[in-house]
């Protein structure tokens, strides 16, 4: 069964982000969410929504970079196995549908 790791970095995505996170849910196993410093109530909404899926990795007020990224990976990597998948999740965007089909379709090719 494919599996989809999800990581999100969120700043200040307070009115958008427990709708993110519960779209995302629907074929993430895992999501983990780094808030880089919100003003706003983005993780205090991280914080309720999380459960098995959805897991509030850090918040920490740092200025973006790709790098942030990697730093979760690497302190979620022992989760992974061969064949899982990871999904860059942007806090205020949305998916058109789920991926799943697409991802087995490339797995088959």
């Amino acid at each position: 069964m494919t599996r989809i790791h999800a990581i999100c970095l969120a700043k200040n995505e307070g009115d958008v982000i427990a709708e993110t996170l519960q779209f995302a849910s629907n074929f993430c196993h895992k999501i983990y969410v780094f808030d880089t410093g919100s003003i706003d109530n983005t993780w205090e909404q991280v914080q309720k929504a999380a459960n098995n899926v959805v897991v509030p990795f850090r918040q920490e007020s740092v200025p973006f970079s790709d790098g942030l990224r990697a730093q979760v990976f690497n302190a979620v990597r022992d989760n992974f196995t061969i064949g899982d998948w990871l999904y860059i999740l942007d806090a205020d965007e949305f998916l058109a549908k789920d991926p799943r089909q697409a991802i087995r379709i490339a797995e088959q090719e």
